[in-house]
């Protein structure tokens, strides 16, 4: 198993100030509903660079071996306008994409396309993991306790043998705990749970100021039984990342610096001179204090830590935190 996003270096400089894809950059940054997300794949080697809105990604560049550029997106916004994307010249003007992207961004905004509203505009799950990206990523601060390194955090592979070997055997394990709480009580936690997906992407990889990796499961307030079943996914994530071969320690500082150097992070935070562990957190968006969410999750950790294999160590430095929109993160203390 392996994880690094690093970027090319070459591809990465286009967006530093003054080179061919800083407009870009600076695009971002005026529009509040927009965010970043980049990386790097077998299938794109040298990387690539996403704007999202929300949970929808409305634009995709990668470079061609002889410098050429691809902006693509999904047909959605192909057919809203079809002049922004398909294969570029990196030494072009871009003022006439800059002109196109607007206009993109004026109708998807518009209220009376419902169809792009759920992605941002009805302020759940999109709006806040976009608002969490840019306040403590493009707009983090030297006072930040916290900088995202990276988002939609997946897991490589050599080969179908060793993610048969290695990912299929964490799923397994975690499978049980499902079935179990599913057991424990099914007209209360939910039937046949073990059929639930488990895996995919980790929401949000941190890096805070005391040198610990935050691992981040962002769930949305109205998310009742995402919250209350989420130490499963949470511990899934935490075990997953723990062992990769080498550690993230490597790769989160590579990506970081990167990031920093050509303006993705804020060079005002202050990377830490060592890394001390990883700690996983749930972070909820304006948690209401009325649900029942929060019952059920400390019924659940109680179910897995008294009843399961794990036992009491199960996800022992585990934090649940709120996040507000108007920025602020407040410790919920659920685990006391």
């Amino acid at each position: 198993m392996y994880y690094n996003r690093t970027m090319d270096s070459k591809f990465a400089k286009l967006l530093e100030e003054k080179n061919e894809l800083n407009w870009l950059l600076e695009f971002v940054f005026k529009n509040d509903d927009l965010d970043f997300l980049t990386g790097k794949s077998d299938s794109h080697k040298k990387g690539w660079i996403s704007v999202y809105r929300g949970l929808s990604r409305i634009l995709k560049i990668t470079q061609y071996e002889n410098g050429d550029l691809m902006f693509d997106a999904n047909d959605a916004y192909k057919n809203i306008s079809p002049k922004l994307y398909g294969r570029k010249k990196l030494e072009q003007s871009f003022n006439a994409e800059i002109r196109q992207l607007e206009a993109l961004l004026e109708h998807v905004r518009d209220e009376n396309n419902k169809r792009f509203n759920r992605y941002y505009d009805n302020r759940k799950e999109g709006f806040f993991q976009n608002k969490l990206s840019r306040d403590y990523a493009l707009k983090a601060t030297s006072e930040s306790e916290f900088v995202i390194i990276d988002k939609e955090a997946i897991i490589g592979y050599k080969d179908i043998s060793e993610k048969n070997e290695q990912f299929e055997n964490i799923q397994i394990r975690y499978k049980a705990l499902q079935k179990l709480v599913s057991k424990e009580d099914p007209e209360r936690y939910g039937i046949n749970l073990e059929k639930k997906a488990l895996g995919g992407e980790l929401d949000f990889i941190a890096l805070d100021k005391k040198g610990q990796i935050l691992l981040i499961e962002y769930k949305d307030s109205r998310n009742t039984s995402g919250i209350y079943l989420s130490p499963i996914q949470i511990g899934f994530y935490t075990e997953l990342f723990s062992n990769l071969e080498g550690g993230l320690e490597t790769p989160l500082l590579d990506m970081l610096k990167q990031k920093q150097e050509v303006g993705l992070i804020s060079k005002a935070f202050s990377i830490p001179n060592k890394i001390n562990g990883i700690v996983p957190i749930l972070l909820i968006s304006e948690y209401n204090e009325k649900s029942v969410a929060k019952d059920k999750f400390v019924e659940v950790m109680d179910i897995i830590k008294k009843k399961s294999d794990f036992g009491h160590s199960f996800l022992h430095n585990l934090e649940v935190k709120e996040y507000t929109v108007e920025g602020k993160i407040t410790d919920l203390k659920w685990l006391v």
